[in-house]
């Protein structure tokens, strides 16, 4: 009986050293994030979602190519980055109950830590391809014209487009905003349509005039 209780020990403390010698002793370190990252994929499922899994970055060697940066060559200067907001896009933000819509335009426009803080951001002059409905800002019936703009007018982006610029405004006061014509006025085409056309030479001075009295 001791020799058998022996025998067991001693086969016992022999298994405990063997494995501690193959399957070493592991200490588990929580692994932190290089970076964050935000995932949109194909099918959808995810939509610029923050990932919450471990991104980290090995050693092992690809033949993928390799881009050299060389920081101390300048070429252009980058002013900044952006969107386009469209009558269609403002429409959709409007739509959002009032905290959602607050939430949104902060994540796109302000300078928090989870602001996208855009610094461009393009309008369109009259409607886009984006919009419900096209529209000018001095249409009139087809055969009139209006060479003096006596009745150009921003009011088809006075209720949506317009309110949503100045509160973007109020969130980052130094936002760029490039303003791109679509359309001229349909009376200035030679085809009288939104759709395709050019612009007739005889009207050159007076879109001009059309952008100035948009700036202005």
């Amino acid at each position: 009986m001791i020799l058998y209780s022996l025998l067991s020990l001693s086969f016992s403390l022999f298994c405990q050293s063997s494995i501690s010698e193959i399957v070493p002793s592991v200490i588990q370190q929580k692994q932190v994030n290089e970076v964050d990252f935000w995932l949109t994929n194909g099918a959808k499922k995810t939509l610029l979602q923050k990932q919450t899994g471990v991104l980290t970055f090995g050693i092992t060697t690809n033949f993928y190519p390799v881009i050299s940066v060389d920081d101390t060559q300048t070429f252009q200067t980058i002013d900044g980055f952006g969107y386009t907001l469209t009558g269609g896009s403002v429409q959709s933000i409007n739509k959002l109950n009032f905290q959602k819509r607050k939430e949104l335009l902060q994540e796109l426009f302000g300078k928090s830590d989870n602001s996208i803080s855009i610094s461009y951001l393009r309008i369109s002059i009259g409607a886009s391809d984006l919009n419900s409905i096209p529209f000018t800002y001095d249409d009139l019936p087809l055969g009139q014209t209006d060479v003096t703009l006596s009745q150009f007018s921003l009011y088809p982006d006075a209720k949506d487009v317009i309110p949503m610029l100045k509160e973007i405004l109020t969130i980052n006061p130094q936002i760029k905003i490039i303003a791109t014509p679509w359309s001229p006025p349909t009376w200035m085409k030679d085809n009288n349509s939104f759709i395709g056309g050019s612009l007739k030479a005889e009207y050159n001075g007076d879109y001009a005039k059309y952008f100035v009295k948009y700036i202005q």
